[in-house]
């Protein structure tokens, strides 16, 4: 009885010290994402909340229209991530869209795609970067069962936007400007450029050819 009894308290143990754990893992998580969303909006000011929305619309206007490049709006549950990072010249945003895949009883991975965004002349233009497939197996015990927006910006704080600040000597948090390098160092079409003139130019192109590249529902 009495081993019954020490197990009994060691299984308690063992739960209590996983929920703390969790919950440890979840409040660094809130965290981490307030202290990013805190200088992002330092930044962007008035314009964070605007073109939050202007993601999202831009996200349905994509599905919408049936753009070939973005397909996958219309095959999966998709939403823009509620974080976006801008850069200390507010000309930069990097955030991501969030793929559950709801609807497939084959296919057991959910996803990220990288979402950018580039001002020129005062106006914003989106795009989409690189994408991260997520296995269930990895993150789940049921593969069955897609991963939760919640998991997946737990997932996206890690693999998206960590490194978006970085201390400085005197040991305070600043924008971490080669966070932004794969659309600072390169054009849209990941070419090194020349000119600010032809980077802008490279981001036009894309997005309008995007554009041209309609399907046919």
């Amino acid at each position: 009885m009495l081993n019954l009894g020490n197990r009994f308290y060691h299984v308690i143990a063992l739960v209590s010290i996983l929920i703390f754990t969790f919950s440890c893992k979840n409040k660094n998580i809130r965290q981490e994402t307030i202290l990013y969303e805190k200088y992002s909006k330092s930044i962007a000011l008035d314009d964070y909340n605007k073109l939050f929305v202007s993601a999202n619309d831009t996200l349905k206007s994509w599905k919408t229209n049936n753009l070939q490049d973005y397909e996958f709006l219309n095959l999966y549950a998709c939403r823009i991530d509620s974080l976006m990072c801008f850069n200390s010249s507010n000309n930069k945003l990097i955030g991501a869209i969030l793929v559950s895949n709801e609807f497939s009883y084959t296919n057991f991975s959910d996803g990220i795609t990288i979402f950018n965004g580039v001002r020129i002349k005062k106006n914003w233009y989106f795009f989409t970067g690189a994408s991260i497939v997520l296995p269930r197996e990895y993150y789940e015990k049921d593969i069955h069962t897609p991963l939760s927006f919640e998991k997946l910006h737990e997932i996206a704080m890690k693999e998206v936007f960590s490194g978006y600040l970085k201390k400085n000597l005197q040991g305070k948090w600043e924008v971490n400007e080669d966070f932004f390098g794969s659309i600072t160092n390169y054009d849209a079409y990941n070419y090194p450029y020349s000119t600010q003139d032809s980077y802008d130019k490279s981001v036009l192109k894309l997005v309008r050819a995007n554009w041209e590249n309609r399907g046919i529902k």
